[in-house]
This record gives structure tokens, sequence and C-alpha cells, in this order.
């Protein structure tokens, strides 16, 4: 008798929770995607540990041989293609917030699997306030609060802060990012640190870079890149 009001408690609940899927709308149970649509997700796959862009047998590219940046590593869960993109487009631009924890359960998933070197504080890459009053939230700090707690790791949303506003980077090339984002950011007192920043697309690597020499250039020993997405290189696209 408890046994089968415990199933069919089971049941009801699943009733409950049941939804469609996120992208293709079929049933989902009670998960965001159903399973074709997550399999579907592409993996970043073998990459260069310094920038994640895919280089074969994951060594480091030729890029970050010649020019190294100011961040030491970094992971991406997924390869931004269909469906990452439309997922994260849909989160970024359409407030859909309830992203952040696939997003952030996916990276810690890749972190765990890439073996990255612990660090001692996880930083979201700050919004400027106006952004941040625009948007209603930080679409970094959402995944970085589903990171911290799976690592049970400290979160900081002080250690760097966003101080101008800049152009948004889409269409804009290399030089015109640089650009953009010369002293936007600042960083405090990092004397020490390894530092994880996080952010949701890795495209240039421009807004990363610059946090990650404000934050060296305040005495963090390692800065860490997590992101929940890297675009492919050029010739891919």
């Amino acid at each position: 008798m408890i046994g089968a009001l415990r199933r069919a408690g089971s049941a009801a609940l699943d009733l409950l929770l049941a939804q469609d899927c996120f992208l293709c709308a079929e049933a989902s149970g009670a998960s965001l995607l159903c399973a074709g649509c997550r399999a579907a997700l592409r993996p970043n796959g073998p990459s260069c540990p310094v920038c994640a862009l895919p280089t074969p047998d994951a060594q480091i590219c030729g890029y970050c041989l010649k020019r190294p940046p100011p961040f030491d590593a970094s992971v991406a869960a997924f390869s931004y293609s269909h469906p990452a993109d439309a997922l994260l487009q849909a989160y970024k631009f359409a407030g859909r917030i309830e992203l952040a924890g696939l997003f952030g359960h996916a990276l810690h998933a890749a972190v765990a699997d890439a073996g990255s070197i612990r660090p001692d504080v996880i930083v979201p890459v700050p919004l400027h306030p106006e952004r941040l009053k625009s948007r209603g939230f930080n679409q970094a700090a959402l995944v970085a609060q589903v990171l911290a707690r799976a690592f049970g790791l400290p979160l900081d949303y002080r250690l760097l802060e966003r101080i101008a506003p800049t152009a948004a980077q889409a269409g804009l090339n290399l030089r015109q990012r640089r650009r953009n984002l010369r002293g936007a950011f600042m960083a405090h007192d990092a004397t020490g640190m390894s530092i994880a920043l996080v952010d949701d697309v890795m495209t240039s690597g421009t807004t990363l870079t610059e946090c990650a020499l404000r934050l060296k250039q305040r005495g963090a020993s390692r800065v860490s890149c997590w992101v929940v997405a890297r675009t492919p290189p050029p010739r891919r696209q």
C-alpha cells in the first residue's frame, strides 16, 4: 500500500513538472530540453588549453604560442553552433534566465573533465551599471552562481568592475573590439589569487583578454576563462 502511494505521488509530481522542450516543443518531462535536443548540443571538443579554439589533440594553438594572452587557460562547454547559439541568444536577449542552470551545469562538467586547476575565486565578467539596468540581469553572473555552488567556491562581484559603457561588440572587427574595450574595466587588489573568469560566449577573446590583463596588473597569479560557448575559428564559419 505504501509503495503504491509512493508511486502515485511520484507520478503526480512528474505530471506537475512536465513541460515541453525549450527548442522543439516535444515533451521533455522535467527537463528544459528533450533528449534529442540535448544530444544535439555540440561540445567544444579537443581545443587549445589556452584559448579554447579547436586544435588537433588539444595542443596549444600557434597564435597562443606566438602571442600568449594574459589569461592562462580556457574551457568552453559548447561550440557556438546550433542549437547552443539559439539557446544563448534566448538567454541573453530574451531574458530566458531559466537556461542559466543548464549552462552552469554543462560548464561545471566541462571544467571537471578538463582537469582544470581549482581557482581561489569565481568572478563573472561584469556589465556596466547602465547595461545591467536595461537588461535586468548579468548573464555571466547567473552562470557563475551555479558554478560557485557546484564547486563550493566563493563568488566575487566586486573584484572586477566595468567602469565605462561601451558599444556592443557584435559587428566590430578585432581592432575595433580592442579599441572599444580600452579602459572599460577596473580590477581591485587580486594579489596572489587564482581566478576563474566566467562569461557566456568567447568570440575574439577581447573582453576576457582585457579583464585578465586588469586582474594580472593587480596581482592575480592565474586567470582561467570559463565560458558556456566558444565561437569556431573564421575558417569554419
